[in-house]
């Protein structure tokens, strides 16, 4: 079972991989060259922790190796990944680094 910190990081992740317009293989690949190789299959299931996602999917919880590794992979903070979710549609509070999300602005340069 996933508890409330685990959904926020599957709903973090998901919108955070898609904002940087990777794909699962896009960030299994990077994870792999940082040294913490994540499978797609491990990724998805990782994202599957999320409430939306019908049950009963297949789900992974995360440790703090891989939390970690996922926070380096998307050039964030690793508490953004648990952090409450944000509003913007664009960039969920996260804009890949050296930009500017053009709905949120400048307060969330990354």
């Amino acid at each position: 079972m996933i508890g409330p910190a685990g959904e926020r990081v599957a709903v973090n992740l998901r919108q955070l991989r898609i904002a940087r317009s990777m794909s699962l293989s896009d960030l299994s690949a990077k994870l792999r060259k940082l040294g913490h190789p994540l499978s797609t299959d491990a990724i998805s299931k990782i994202e599957n922790g999320r409430v939306s996602v019908p049950k009963p999917k297949s789900v992974r919880r995360v440790d703090v190796d891989d939390l970690l590794a996922l926070a380096a992979a998307l050039a964030v903070a690793p508490a953004r990944l648990w952090a409450e979710t944000t509003k913007c549609d664009i960039c969920f509070g996260a804009p890949p680094p050296g930009f500017i999300c053009a709905a949120c602005g400048p307060q969330f340069t990354a």
